[in-house]
């Protein structure tokens, strides 16, 4: 029975570290450091618009994620939920409109990672900067 135990935490060893030394090798070459901090996650709010055409735009971040997707244009008027999205690919808010105009607003809190229903579209961002804020400051909480 022991001995079983021994040989499974034996190869776990050897296959964890042969995956590490794996990992480095595959590691990218440009500057040392972009493995130090993750990059800030930046979650903005930009208004889905409509063209001529009623087909939606989608905004994008720097790094070429979408800022939000999803919902129709009827006539320039925003209808559908509209899932919108932070430069990581998460969704942190969620509006339907209806005829252009934020119906419900769920919003994630950053700190719990459940939706409730934001008053605003301004009071969800400022739950975002706030928690950006506390993380860029307070590495060590």
């Amino acid at each position: 029975m022991n001995k079983l135990v021994l040989t499974c935490a034996m190869s776990l060893m050897m296959l964890s570290t042969s995956a590490m030394a794996f990992s480095i090798n595959l590691a990218p070459k440009k500057g040392d450091n972009s493995r130090m901090d993750p990059p800030s996650v930046s979650c903005r709010y930009a208004e889905p618009r409509c063209d001529r055409h009623d087909r939606i735009h989608v905004e994008r971040y720097g790094n070429d994620q979408k800022m939000y997707s999803r919902g129709e244009c009827y006539r320039g008027d925003k209808e559908r939920r509209f899932d919108f999205y932070c430069s990581n690919g998460d969704v942190w808010m969620q509006i339907d409109y209806r005829r252009d105009r934020p119906d419900h607003i769920d919003c994630k809190d950053p700190r719990r990672g459940r939706y409730f229903s934001a008053r605003s579209i301004g009071e969800c961002e400022d739950l975002y900067r706030e928690s950006n804020r506390r993380h860029h400051h307070h590495h060590d909480r």
